[in-house]
C-alpha cells in the first residue's frame, strides 16, 4: 500500500518526457512536463475506462469457447459446491455469449477482436517507452488501471493470448512486483500464472 501511494505521489512529479507516449501526446517544453504528464495520465485512465475495459471483456466473450473457459475460471476460483459451480457456468456461459456477439457492435470494435486487443496493449506499452512504467519508475494511476483490468481476467484464454501475444510481459512482471499477486486467485493447472 506504501508503495501505491508513492507511486500515485510520484507520478505528478515524475521528470518522464512527453514525446515518446505515442497518440496521447501533447508535445511541451519542459516547463510543462508535470502538467503534461499528469493530463497524459488521466487520458490513458479514461482509455482503459472507455475502450480497453471493453474489449478485454468483448474478448473473453467473443465465441462459445472463450466464454465457456472464462466461467469455468471464474466458478474454479469460487467457494461454491460442485452443481452451484455447474449451474453458474453453463447458465453464465450461454448468456454472456449471447452478450458477447452484439458487443464489438455495441462498443465501435471493428476487425478482429483479438487483434485489436493486441494492438491496444501494444499501445500502451509503446506509450510507456523506455520508462518502467508510464509513471515513470513507479506506476501511476493508468499503470494500476490497465494492471487491474488485465488481472481481472488472468487465467482466461485472453490473459493468456494477450501475454503471450504483445510487449506486455516486462512491464506486467515488474507490476506483480511493486503491487503483488492478488491473495485471491486459486491456481488452476496449465493456465498462465
Amino acid at each position: 500500500a506504501a508503495e501505491v501511494q508513492q507511486a500515485q505521489s510520484s507520478s505528478s512529479s515524475s521528470s518522464k518526457s512527453s514525446s515518446s507516449k505515442g497518440w496521447f501526446s501533447k508535445g511541451g517544453s519542459s516547463s510543462d512536463s508535470s502538467s503534461s504528464n499528469v493530463e497524459e495520465e488521466k487520458q490513458w485512465r479514461k482509455w482503459v475506462d472507455e475502450r480497453y475495459v471493453k474489449l478485454i471483456t468483448a474478448n473473453i466473450y467473443r465465441n462459445w469457447d472463450e466464454s465457456w473457459d472464462t466461467f469455468g475460471y471464474m466458478t474454479e476460483q469460487s467457494h461454491w459446491n460442485w452443481a452451484v459451480q455447474q449451474s453458474v457456468r453453463v447458465a453464465g456461459a450461454v448468456l454472456m455469449w449471447q452478450i458477447g456477439s452484439r458487443m464489438p457492435k455495441k462498443y465501435g470494435i471493428t476487425g478482429d477482436l483479438r487483434e485489436a486487443l493486441y494492438k491496444d496493449t501494444n499501445d500502451f506499452i509503446a506509450a510507456v517507452g523506455s520508462d518502467k512504467f508510464l509513471g515513470g519508475d513507479t506506476p501511476n494511476l493508468a499503470d494500476l488501471a490497465v494492471y487491474g483490468v488485465l488481472t481481472a481476467v488472468k487465467g482466461t484464454p485472453t490473459y493468456n493470448d494477450v501475454v503471450l501475444n504483445t510487449n506486455i510481459g516486462q512491464w506486467l512482471s515488474r507490476m506483480v512486483q511493486i503491487v503483488g499477486e492478488s491473495c485471491e486467485v486459486k491456481k488452476v493447472p496449465g493456465k498462465v500464472q
